[in-house]
């Protein structure tokens, strides 16, 4: 089932970046088959301070695969006794108040997931990390809404796929209500990114309620921070701080 883990770090956020996160949590659950594999089993949240000086993590697994949640937990465990590095800058995990070094913040079933779905009209998603969708070989930096719906799709096809949301997106009617945030370049090995960070809000233009649940059904999982471009994260959580504004659209009534 999706579990849902805290890291805590003895170390400022300020010094903690993105990419040296995703190294790190690469380090923990990739192997030697899966580095490149771009269908990864987990997602991780950019970092967050944590009282006054910790940089916290979480890290959610997505996959019903009990060798990764016990691989996980032991290199976790390793990981606390000889410390991490992120780029320059030395850490080591902050144990919590039941002495272990990893916080389960929660697990929940995939049936249970499915039935929290609501007949909602309008879902808004904070893009955390820079995100792109692709138009055939083309990326955009933006998570237009159909990108985001099928790479939801997929990964329901792959973790339950008899509770897959049956949903045509085009009789859905999704469309971009209103957006907020600024593209970000992000270096990834050889090449440079231009990724969006902000939110965006999506409405759904089909009223039917059997529709507007499959909808939300995959909008379920981005509660769970997948991944669903190739270096962007999101989460409903709000973000801390404000983003230049660099676009809008004023809400589409049908």
């Amino acid at each position: 089932m999706p579990s849902r883990w805290t890291l805590r770090f003895d170390l400022h956020p300020q010094f903690v970046a993105m990419h040296h996160v995703h190294a790190v949590i690469c380090g923990l659950l990739d192997t030697d088959g899966t580095h490149r594999d771009p269908q990864k089993e987990f997602a991780v949240s950019p970092p967050e301070l944590l009282g006054e000086s910790h940089t916290g993590v979480e890290v959610r697994l997505l996959a019903d695969d009990r060798e990764l949640v016990d691989r996980f937990v032991r290199r976790v465990e390793q990981l606390g006794e000889r410390g991490v590095r992120f780029g320059e800058h030395a850490a080591s995990l902050v144990r919590s108040v039941s002495g272990g070094p990893l916080g389960l913040r929660e697990a929940v079933g995939w049936a249970e997931l499915a039935e929290r779905a609501e007949p909602l009209g309008e879902h808004t998603v904070h893009v955390l990390s820079p995100a792109y969708s692709r138009n055939g070989n083309t990326p955009m930096p933006f998570p237009m809404p159909g990108s985001v719906l099928r790479s939801l799709s997929e990964r329901w096809g792959w973790h339950a796929a008899d509770l897959q949301p049956r949903l045509r997106f085009d009789d859905a009617g999704v469309a971009i209500a209103g957006f907020r945030g600024e593209t970000v370049e992000v270096q990834l090995g050889p090449k440079r990114h231009v990724g969006f960070v902000g939110s965006v809000t999506y409405s759904v233009g089909n009223r039917s309620p059997d529709v507007r649940r499959a909808v939300h059904r995959h909008r379920l999982l981005d509660d769970l921070r997948i991944r669903h471009s190739r270096t962007g994260m999101t989460t409903r959580r709000p973000r801390r701080g404000s983003r230049k504004r660099v676009g809008s659209l004023d809400k589409v009534t049908k």
